[in-house]
């Protein structure tokens, strides 16, 4: 037990989902095809969104299969007193009915122990408990992992070339409800390697002889390699061609075109070209397998992962769009040597930095570089003087200046290119004896945690600025009117924990842990920041539906203030007007419904002033939508409560439509124009309301 406890820690203490870092690879790992319906009863915490298998080289003996849930896995989900339960389900052969199932016992996960599971034999149609194999279940609850693992021994079953699986849970059985299939029907590998692609909508992982290869074309040479390049312009821009932005999900990065056959079998499906990237630029997508690239020109087309490498940070990605291809064979470069880089950084593209090598590993196939190296580069080719690719530009000491780690390409090989071996990619030295150069001992996965952690902060800060923006995008009034109140408050709320995120951040030293407790720590504060990133999106998309009801309760406030400042005024100069009327029509007029809800209006005026004051005073406490709804609904019964007053201008003009345009005064005297519009002797004819 504590021989597979430690395994644990090593492989799964760091990780979300069950991948292996540089010190332990897959010998082959195969994702399912997403989970594509739910049942309407079902709980977060019993959704399987896909099940993996894959072989470790650590026990090769074994077979691992893993289900991945929607929600974290909890200590007791199937120990809850409910028989809860999951499993893998196997089909050995290929009839469409499961014959085996690999199933979660009713005790408790306890930190990254192992525990034994069930097996259980179903070729009679029953299940029955079997001891043919011994299975073990475990999972993360220190990481919060979403996923459960099973493992048995390869000789506990006699399979063939393929495997049919499912996964299942159940929240309560015998229920009929609240359980779930992943996916919705039986999955077939090959579990020695490679993949069976049945019908239906099914993904797969790549079988080594179908793999692009090594191009028979294509070996680059290299002259006076410490000089720049005789037209750096030239070489920029047909260098540009082949390079793309990729994007997988929220996030971005480089990759260039590589200069290798496609298989019959990727030509034959349509395919033209094959990308390279690094996998931490797609790992979000090896599920979907589905990417976009923009083109030089800007244009996207759509991207397949086609292969990946997690221990080496390289990946393939197939198009159907012909892209012009970069040569990646040649001499090993040295420390000294011109470099450039093009990619996408912070989401410009196309964007040229040079320098030089720093340092080369023939051994690991690492490299340094001072030629600039930022978040959205990662992928993208790193080319010397001649144009040919020595390696992807993979992450950068973010304490550091001019310090760019870049993965060469002989890295590409067995994984994601077909290689007869490595010095087919890196063939020697251009001089006889190279330049000693330091040997990297960073952990590329430590890295390129570090280059995510990097991104994570750069996409929530820029969330908190689109949101802020959007307290501007209604004008200066609702703007104001917002900034007086809490909700204005909300974009920059996190500000604090990112701030302390940060903090963690700058202080942690990598270099004294061990590789898994780092990755560890960063991808902690990779899942926080992506939190954080998820409510600024929601206070974003709160406001974002809120701007039309502030643009309307801001006009609304505005206009009772308006009120409380003109209605006095407006009624004394219509009162004045009035008194020059003779009296018979100021009878009238002061009998008029208008006029009597003028007067009624101002009978409130010390009330609404009071009122409005609390309005206002209320109208500072909006802190969300919610708050915002309850403002709304106390403003509209504000409103009808001294409509009179509110509505005394309105009035006022329909009173001016009862007052003639002109009066004939003499003295004090008042009287009305003659049919003629004419005054009578002795009167003067004066605009009413000018007087």
């Amino acid at each position: 037990m504590r021989r597979r406890l430690l395994l644990c820690l090593a492989l799964f203490c760091s990780l979300t989902i069950p991948v292996a870092p540089a010190n332990a690879a897959w010998i082959q790992y195969q994702s399912g095809p997403a989970d594509t319906f739910n049942r309407p009863d079902l709980p977060a915490e019993y959704d399987i969104t896909r099940t993996d298998f894959g072989v470790s080289d650590t026990y090769p003996d074994e077979y691992w299969f893993f289900l991945t849930f929607a929600k974290n896995v909890t200590a007791n989900q199937f120990a809850d007193g409910k028989d809860s339960w999951a499993a893998i389900f196997l089909d050995v052969n290929n009839d469409g009915k499961l014959d085996y199932s690999l199933e979660t016992d009713s005790k408790p996960y306890d930190g990254n122990y192992y525990k034994p599971g069930v097996f259980e034999d179903r070729t009679s149609g029953h299940p029955v408990a079997s001891t043919v194999c011994n299975v073990q279940t475990w999972t993360n609850l220190t990481a919060n992992a979403n996923w459960i693992g099973f493992s048995i021994k390869k000789n506990c079953l006699s399979l063939g070339s393929s495997l049919g699986l499912q996964g299942y849970a159940d929240h309560i059985p015998n229920d009929n409800a609240e359980f779930d299939y992943a996916p919705e029907t039986i999955w077939t590998i090959n579990p020695n390697g490679g993949v069976i692609t049945p019908s239906g909508n099914s993904s797969s992982t790549t079988i080594l002889g179908q793999l692009p290869a090594v191009s028979t074309a294509g070996e680059s040479l290299v002259t006076s390699p410490a000089a720049p390049p005789p037209d750096l312009v030239s070489l920029a821009a047909e260098t540009t061609k082949s390079v793309v932005t990729v994007l997988c999900g929220t996030g971005l990065g480089s990759g260039w075109s590589i200069n290798a056959s496609l298989s019959s079998s990727n030509t034959s499906n349509g395919y033209k070209s094959y990308i390279i990237t690094n996998h931490h630029v797609i790992a979000n997508c090896t599920s979907s397998r589905n990417v976009t690239l923009v083109l030089s020109d800007q244009s996207r087309v759509q991207g397949y992962v086609y292969a990946w490498d997690e221990a080496n940070d390289v990946a393939g990605i197939l198009t159907a769009t012909n892209i012009p291809t970069l040569n990646w064979r040649g001499p090993t470069p040295q420390q000294g040597w011109w470099v450039g880089i093009i990619g996408s950084p912070l989401g410009f593209p196309g964007i040229l930095t040079s320098g030089i090598v720093s340092s080369v590993n023939t051994a690991t196939y690492l490299g340094t570089t001072n030629a600039a190296i930022n978040p959205g580069n990662s992928g993208g080719p790193v080319f010397d003087r001649s144009g040919r690719v020595i390696g992807l530009a993979t992450a950068k000491y973010v304490n550091a200046e001019n310090f760019g780690i870049f993965n060469g390409t002989p890295l590409l090989c067995y994984k994601i290119v077909s290689c007869n071996s490595a010095s087919q990619v890196w063939e020697g030295a251009v001089v006889a004896t190279p330049t000693t150069s330091p040997t990297p001992t960073v952990n590329t996965l430590v890295i390129a945690a570090k280059s995510k952690v990097d991104d994570a902060l750069n996409k929530v800060e820029v969330a908190i600025s689109d949101c802020t923006d959007l307290l501007q995008s209604k004008g200066s009034e609702i703007e104001s009117f917002i900034l007086s109140t809490m909700y204005s408050g909300n974009c920059d709320s996190l500000y604090p924990k990112i701030n302390d995120i940060k903090a963690a951040y700058a202080g942690i030293d990598t270099s004294k842990m061990e590789a898994s407790t780092a990755i560890s720590k960063l991808e902690g504060y990779i899942s926080s920041l992506n939190s954080i990133y998820k409510s600024v999106v929601e206070i974003s998309d709160d406001l974002r539906s809120s701007l039309e009801i502030f643009a309307d309760v801001s006009t609304r406030i505005t206009s009772a203030q308006t009120a409380i400042d003109n209605n006095r005024e407006l009624f004394n100069q219509l009162t004045k007007t009035i008194k020059l009327l003779p009296t018979t029509l100021q009878s009238k007029i002061k009998k008029t419904p208008q006029y009597l809800q003028i007067v009624n209006g101002l009978n409130l005026e010390r009330k609404f002033d009071a009122a409005l004051s609390s309005q206002n005073a209320m109208s500072k406490d909006i802190s969300d939508k919610i708050t915002l709804s309850r403002f709304n609904d106390s403003l509209k019964l504000f409103e009808n409560r001294y409509k009179d007053f509110l509505t005394i201008s309105s009035n006022i003009e329909d009173l001016k439509l009862l007052i003639p345009d002109f009066i004939c005064l003499k003295g004090k005297l008042s009287t009305l124009t003659l049919k003629s519009g004419i005054c009578p002797k002795g009167y003067t004819k004066k605009a009413t309301f000018e007087v």
